[in-house]
């Protein structure tokens, strides 16, 4: 899976955080697609303990949901993957 986009490092132990973020067509357009379309993201959380995997979560969001989830890094295009 690759280096996660995100770490969290609680009292039980690490949070790995993997995320995507998919346009719809509409929200591609140039100038005018960040007021039209939407987005959904995908995210992935592994918790471990130690070198235990603990939990496996996957979700999806909407836009307002993940920008509360307070899941991405400061960089909100590291979400974009090729």
């Amino acid at each position: 899976m690759g280096t996660p986009d995100n770490k969290k490092a609680g009292a039980n132990g690490e949070e790995w955080i993997y995320y995507q973020r998919h346009k719809s067509l509409l929200r591609k357009t140039p100038y005018i697609g960040d007021k039209i379309g939407s987005e959904n993201y995908e995210a992935m959380i592994i918790a471990f303990d130690g070198d235990i995997v603990k939990s496996c979560t996957y979700r999806t969001y909407d836009e307002q949901k993940f920008k509360n989830s307070k899941l991405q890094k400061n960089n909100p295009e590291s979400v974009d993957k090729k």
